[in-house]
């Protein structure tokens, strides 16, 4: 692997870092919508509740970014 394409590997691994936290905090802020809604009197449509279902594909794809580009500690 050359400098150029390092360092860009080196950007994009950042980048995923960051996407995973980003999309954990939208997860987050989804959960907390979906948890004010029955108090506010906003129906749920159940297991396919957009609200739902994205806060699971946000959560999925988190899991993702951070297994692939999160360095484990094996001791």
């Amino acid at each position: 692997m050359d400098k150029t394409q390092a360092t860009a590997m080196k950007r994009y691994t950042k980048s995923a870092i960051q996407a995973e936290k980003h999309l954990r905090a939208a997860a987050n802020a989804l959960a907390e919508m979906h948890h004010a809604s029955k108090p506010a009197g906003i129906p749920i449509r159940g297991l396919d509740d957009t609200r739902l279902t994205l806060q699971e594909n946000c959560r999925e794809y988190a899991n993702f970014l951070n297994s692939v580009f999160t360095k484990k500690d094996n001791s």
